[in-house]
Formats: structure tokens, C-alpha cells, sequence
């Protein structure tokens, strides 16, 4: 299980009154060069979540759509939460991260925002 907070300190400065544009949240999973296979997610939510409200689903060409997630985070619209990414415990997952077919995970999300008064 991988845990990660999204805080306001990791936005870029000056920005005020920070949402979420209401586009999907997407994780592209970067692939060692030559290595295709999607890879199953077994959850990925709110940390806070109850561990039985599961958000799976299965990666297209290296990307999981969190349309659920985002449904969730829509209601009030920050970005600045925690989440929580699983897989299954299995011996193809493990190989997957042991073995560097997985290389790094990336999260996507588009927000707006209202940007700074800059003197002319």
C-alpha cells in the first residue's frame, strides 16, 4: 500500500482559492522500455476511506482512469487530501516493483485556480 498527502505547499506559489476542474484523475504507471502488461489496481481512494469501499479497476497503455475517486474529491473540490494506492499481494505484482517493470507512478489531476494581480 502506498500512502501520499497532496498539501498546498507542494502547488506552485501565489496561487489562490485552488479546485479541482472536475477531469478525471488519472495514475500513469511508467513501464520499463518492452514491458506492456497492464497492471490491476485493487484500491485507490481517500486514506480515510473505509477499507471495504475498494476503487479497483484496470490500467489502458499505462493509464488508470480514478473516475470513482474523482467523483468522490468533486464534492468539495480540493485537491489536498490523502490517498491510498493497493494492489493484491501477489507474487506478479511483487515482481512487478522488485524487478523495476514498474518504474515510477505518476498522479494526474487538473485544477484551476485563481493566479496573483501582477502590476502591468
Amino acid at each position: 500500500m502506498v500512502l501520499s498527502h497532496l498539501v498546498v505547499e507542494s502547488a506552485p506559489q501565489g496561487l489562490d482559492n485552488i479546485q479541482l476542474d472536475g477531469s478525471d484523475l488519472l495514475l500513469h504507471f511508467v513501464r520499463e522500455d518492452g514491458f506492456t502488461d497492464e497492471i490491476a489496481v485493487a484500491d485507490f481512494n481517500l486514506a480515510s476511506a473505509d477499507p471495504e469501499t475498494e476503487m479497483e479497476g484496470d490500467m489502458l497503455n499505462g493509464t488508470f482512469r480514478a473516475v470513482e475517486l474523482t467523483n468522490v474529491l468533486n464534492g468539495d473540490g480540493t485537491p489536498f487530501v490523502a490517498l491510498r494506492l493497493y494492489f493484491d499481494n501477489t507474487a506478479i505484482n511483487r515482481e512487478l516493483f522488485s524487478e523495476e517493470k514498474v518504474q515510477d507512478i505518476l498522479l494526474l489531476m487538473s485544477c484551476r485556480a485563481e493566479l496573483p494581480n501582477y502590476p502591468l
